[in-house]
């Protein structure tokens, strides 16, 4: 049962994802940030964090990308990321 819960949670897969980013596991923080991002769309901080861990494992296209549907969903953190990006 909690399996089922969590697994339709997207807070719960977004702190997954953080928690692997914070211990710079970025490559396994991208699944679950990418099935945050299925399940809550509009959510810019995951894509936001997606982006940072593309751009950890030198993956800029990826980021890039991001970035393109990041300026849509939340301006303000996609000049972050082009601040972080244009480096």
């Amino acid at each position: 049962k909690f399996v089922k819960l969590f697994s339709d949670s997207a807070d719960g897969w977004q702190n997954i994802g953080i928690g692997n980013m914070l211990q710079k596991k970025f490559s396994s923080a991208i699944a679950p940030l990418r099935k945050t991002i299925e399940l809550t769309p509009d959510n810019g901080t995951a894509y936001y964090n997606l982006a940072i861990c593309y751009l950890n494992i030198q993956d800029r296209n990826n980021a890039v990308e991001l970035y393109k549907k990041l300026k849509d969903i939340d301006p303000n953190l996609a000049n972050r990321l082009l601040e972080i990006l244009s480096r």
